[in-house]
Formats: structure tokens, C-alpha cells, sequence
């Protein structure tokens, strides 16, 4: 039988790999790992009266990063994940799946997930997603939509994927395809919603060491 994401997930975090290993940053570093993060947070800045949510949290290695706020919360659909994060890090974790977020309107301060849009299944699934993150934040507050794949990119990472598989360390035999996409997908959303949008490029030179960066951004949205 073909693996799914969640069977790969549940395999990863049930390993004893580092945190970053186990999310799947199996070519980087543990230095380059927290230098790629920090990228994303000095994007979000997140205060220490800030009450956060990771969606899609995984063990924790993204959250590990966070030095400062006021609560913290987090979901995965591995169940896997969330019996190892509770090991490592004091917050609100609990199972369940991005596109119903158990938690009431305006919960938070500052909502994010990164590095998972590629794991949804479409852009319907992409659009319910947002649809939750919003709904969970509250006014005035910030939605962040880390290491997305971009589709005008596309070429590219299939010209430096055989390059990439030698650096990585498969758990299956058999990998699922990620999604890819466009930087509309999220304007539109923004001005559905009257969201403030910001996109930031990941290809960049200071993330050189993250041959992924070549094909990602990531996402702001400020909520009025």
C-alpha cells in the first residue's frame, strides 16, 4: 500500500532523530535549521503579549525557536507529534487537523504554520485552511503562511530534485506530491477578506545552505 503524508509523519516523529530531522529538514543542519526559522520569525515578531498558535506544530521544532510570548498552542494530525511535543515544550497541544481548528473565534494573537501548505491536498483544502487561521485570530492580529512552494517555480525544483533526493534521508520508499502555489492564490485571499498582504522570497543569499529556498516564499497577512 502507497504511504500517505500522515503515514510518513507518523513514522518520522515516532524516530529518535533531532527535532528539525524529524520535520523533515532532513539535509540541513541543526545551526542552519535555526538560522532558516529565524528567518520566518523576524518576518512575524512575535512579543512576549503575544498568544500563538502553530498550525501544524509538529514535535516542536519551529516553536523551540520562540523565545518569547505570553501563551503557546499548537496542532498536528499526528498524533505521533503531539505525544512528542508534550515531552518537549510546556503549551496547549492537542490533535487535529488545520481545516477545523479547535478553538473559538479570535483566540489568538498570532496565528502561523510553516513549511506545510505543501502537504494539502488542493486549493480547496489551501483555502479552508486560511479560512481557519483567520477565524481563530483576532482583530488587528497577524497570520503568517510560512515556506510556501511557488508554481511559477516549479521547472526549477524538478531540475534540482535529483540533486535534493541525494541529500535526503527517505522514511518510505514511496513520497507523495506536494503542491505548488501561485502568489495569487494568497493576494486574492487577502483582498476577499481586507487582509494587509506582504510576500517575502525565500531565494535569497543568506539562505543559500536551503536548496528549497530557490522555489519557496512566505506570507503575511495583517488582520484589520
Amino acid at each position: 500500500m502507497r504511504s500517505t503524508w500522515l503515514d510518513i509523519w507518523n513514522k518520522k516523529y515516532s524516530t529518535k532523530n533531532a527535532l528539525h530531522v524529524k520535520a523533515g529538514f532532513d539535509n540541513l543542519t541543526k545551526e542552519q535549521y535555526k538560522k532558516l526559522a529565524n528567518f520566518s520569525l523576524e518576518k512575524i515578531k512575535i512579543k512576549p503579549t503575544d498568544d500563538i498558535l502553530d498550525v501544524g506544530c509538529g514535535s516542536g521544532a519551529f516553536l523551540q525557536e520562540i523565545q518569547n510570548y505570553q501563551t503557546i498552542s499548537g496542532v498536528d494530525y499526528s498524533e505521533n507529534a503531539i505525544k512528542e511535543i508534550k515531552k518537549n515544550l510546556n503549551g496547549d497541544f492537542s490533535c487535529a487537523n488545520a481545516d477545523n481548528l479547535p478553538f473559538p473565534n479570535k483566540s489568538f494573537s498570532m496565528t502561523f504554520c510553516w513549511s506545510i501548505f505543501q502537504y494539502l491536498e488542493s486549493d480547496i483544502a489551501a483555502q479552508k485552511v486560511l479560512n481557519e487561521m483567520t477565524r481563530v485570530t483576532r482583530d488587528g492580529g497577524t497570520v503568517f503562511v510560512g515556506d510556501v512552494q511557488d508554481e511559477t517555480k516549479l521547472d526549477l525544483r524538478n531540475n534540482l530534485k535529483p540533486k535534493l533526493e541525494t541529500q535526503r534521508k527517505p522514511i518510505s520508499s514511496y513520497t507523495p506530491n506536494s503542491n505548488f502555489y501561485k502568489k495569487s492564490f494568497f493576494t486574492k485571499f487577502a483582498n476577499k477578506n481586507n487582509l494587509l498582504c506582504t510576500i517575502y522570497d525565500e531565494d535569497l543569499p543568506e539562505l543559500n545552505f536551503y536548496i528549497q529556498s530557490k522555489w519557496r516564499f512566505s506570507v503575511l497577512f495583517k488582520l484589520p
